[in-house]
C-alpha cells in the first residue's frame, strides 16, 4: 500500500508491470528499481507490449490483444519461405510441412532461438511451426 492505494508490481521473465492509482508512485517505483538494475525500457499509457503480445486499453473499457506482429517476426526470423497456408475454422497457419534438414552449425543456433517463440506463441495462438534438425 501506497499513500492508501495498492501498488502492484508484477514480473515475468525481462517483463514487468506497474501499476498504481498515483502515476507518481510509478515513477518512484522505476526509479528505484533502476537504481539496483540498470535502465529499464518504459511504457505508458494505453498501449503496451508484453510476452508477444500488443496490448491496448481501449477508451470504451475493454481491452485488444493481438499477436500479428509477433508471429510476423518468428515467421521472419525464421527466413523460410511459407510454403503453404490455410484458413481453417481453427485458423490455423503451416510452415513447410516437410522443411529441409537442419545442417550446419548456424542454423541449428537460429532455429534453437526460434523454438521458445514457437513454444510461447503455441501457448497463446493455435499455430503450427515446424522445425526439422539433423543430428
Amino acid at each position: 500500500m501506497v499513500n492508501g492505494k495498492q501498488c502492484t508490481v508484477a514480473w515475468y521473465v525481462d517483463d514487468n508491470n506497474i501499476s498504481h492509482m498515483d502515476p507518481q508512485v510509478v515513477t518512484n517505483v522505476i526509479t528505484a528499481l533502476e537504481e539496483h538494475i540498470g535502465e529499464m525500457t518504459v511504457t505508458s499509457g494505453c498501449c503496451h507490449k508484453c510476452l508477444g503480445m500488443d496490448i491496448t486499453f481501449n477508451s470504451d473499457g475493454t481491452v485488444s490483444i493481438l499477436m500479428e506482429d509477433y508471429l510476423k517476426s518468428v515467421i521472419e526470423f525464421l527466413g523460410e519461405p511459407i510454403s503453404s497456408s490455410n484458413a481453417t475454422d481453427k485458423g490455423l497457419l503451416d510452415v513447410n510441412p516437410d522443411p529441409p534438414a537442419v545442417d550446419s552449425k548456424e542454423r541449428i543456433d537460429l532455429y534453437g532461438s526460434i523454438v521458445p517463440k514457437d513454444v510461447r506463441l503455441q501457448d497463446k495462438n493455435p499455430c503450427t511451426l515446424t522445425f526439422t534438425t539433423t543430428s
